[in-house]
């Protein structure tokens, strides 16, 4: 995969993964660009708090009782401790979460107390990175805000990152060179990168070209020479490069050092020492360890990143997912039409009946429903009932979706898709290409067609049948 600045943080349950993984995947980095924030004025709406608590330690969920229901915040035994008033609200990054309080309304930000700190006046979801969030300046450039909405750096950036390891990457002329600038504004590392990216265990990938990647340290000091055709970001000091571009996946060290031999089609991150890889002589994903050996054998259709001791996986595509240990051993049955993984306790799931509550649920690490408080494990799903459907495949999407493009289904790329029941989703390229157009495809009887490719459609234009789940994915 072309490297792709992610933060996991985010990418987890913004589903942070994430997701969204994380699904739901994901979502936010901090990158989105938003109009500018200014702080609460003591006559903006007061948003109530049920329960007093201790702020440092709390971990607080969004959740809903009722499908496009109002949302509040759980903490994870499931008690409500910030009441549902929310028409949307967002995970908490730097104990902050961005909420809306009306309809298609402006987006501001809670703190864990359920004090507005930011007014609504914000037109996109902002996600906050190190407690600073970039702002659109009136003069069209780009700053940083804190939690308060006041500009600590002042708008001069035609472009610019979320901070990670306290830089960021910004350039200051469009099709300028990046560089990175510390939490003062500092220019640390002059500009000089035709891509730079987030700051992960230390060092950040870059490239002079654009064509080959290396890596250098928050001094800007290059300690990986540029030779990989794809890399990703390090995470437990060793990180997923491609020395080809249609070659095989290995791993380098910080020295640059091929330590795991390219051998994978595809390859991720590595998270409590195991990394999910998909080897060349098999269509199935299994984990390897920070040897190369693999720990886990293949033997799954979809496999997550290890959080919290468990991995969500599936067994088969458009199967259940479940969630394994680091020993591969299934701790938490497949009974989950989606599952995110874990962050501070709890995993964000689809349960696999829909019903007449908020699809999206919330288990332990014992596989004990902490949301909707009302519903019991044993309500989650019903396997022995439950109709299971053809999935949709990448061959499928691409066949079906080339008559609407210009394209052979051979030219076609499926970047990412996920199944839905009687929905799947995709985003696809053409020939390896990493902007993806969303494709929408609806089973009609037992046959796929395609129901949308790249047109702009809202959620609201899918009708009454499409899935949370598939609304959530596809679009936020």
């Amino acid at each position: 995969m072309r490297f792709i600045q992610v933060s996991r943080v985010t990418m987890i349950f913004l589903c942070q993964l994430v997701v969204a993984i994380c699904a739901l995947v994901a979502c936010g980095n901090g990158d989105d660009v938003q109009t500018t924030a200014s702080p609460v004025s003591s006559s903006t709406r007061e948003v109530t708090s049920s329960t007093k608590v201790d702020i440092d330690e709390l971990a607080l969920f969004p959740a809903a009782q009722e499908m496009f229901g109002l949302y509040g915040y759980i903490d994870t035994s499931g008690q409500m401790v910030i009441q549902p008033q929310f028409v949307q609200a967002g995970f908490f990054s730097d104990d902050i979460a961005a909420v809306q309080l009306e309809e298609d309304g402006l987006w501001g930000c809670i703190d864990k107390t359920g004090q507005m700190v930011i007014r609504p006046q914000l037109e996109d979801e902002p996600v906050f990175s190190e407690g600073l969030l970039l702002l659109l300046g009136e003069s069209g450039l780009v700053g940083y805000v804190d939690t308060t909405g006041d500009f600590v750096i002042q708008p001069q950036y035609a472009d610019a990152r979320g901070f990670s390891e306290d830089l960021a990457a910004v350039r200051l002329e469009a099709d300028g060179l990046w560089g990175y600038v510390d939490r003062t504004g500092r220019m640390v590392i002059q500009p000089q990168f035709t891509e730079a990216n987030s700051f992960f265990d230390g060092l950040a990938c870059v490239s002079w070209d654009g064509n080959t990647y290396g890596f250098v340290d928050r001094s800007g000091k290059t300690v990986v020479q540029p030779q990989f055709t794809q890399s990703s970001f390090f995470s437990e000091a060793l990180a997923e490069v491609k020395l080809e571009a249609d070659g095989l996946c290995g791993y380098v060290d910080k020295a640059g050092q091929m330590v795991i031999q390219p051998q994978f089609v595809v390859a991720d991150t590595f998270s409590e020492s195991l990394a999910a890889v998909k080897p060349k002589a098999s269509d199935l994903w299994g984990y390897i360890d920070k040897a190369g050996q693999m720990a886990i054998q293949p033997q799954f259709a979809r496999a997550g990143y290890f959080s919290n001791g468990l991995a969500p996986v599936t067994l088969k595509a458009g199967g259940l997912w479940g969630y394994i240990d680091t020993s591969g051993q299934m701790i938490i049955q497949p009974q989950f039409q989606y599952a995110e993984p874990f962050s501070q306790g709890l995993a964000l799931v689809l349960p696999g009946d829909f019903g007449p509550l908020d699809p999206w649920a919330y288990v332990d690490t014992s596989g004990n429903l902490v949301w909707p408080r009302e519903t019991t494990a044993a309500d989650i799903v019903d396997q022995t009932t439950m109709v299971q459907v053809e999935p949709i495949t990448e061959e499928d999407i691409r066949v079906i979706a080339a008559p609407a493009t210009a394209f052979s289904p051979e030219e076609i790329t499926v970047l990412d898709y996920e199944n839905f029941g009687d929905w799947a989703a995709a985003y696809i390229a053409r020939n390896g290409g990493q902007d993806g157009a969303l494709a929408l495809f609806k089973r009609e009887g037992s046959e796929w067609t395609l129901f949308d490719l790249g047109t702009g459609i809202t959620p609201d234009e899918l009708g009454p049948d499409a899935p949370a789940a598939l609304i959530e994915w596809a679009f936020y």
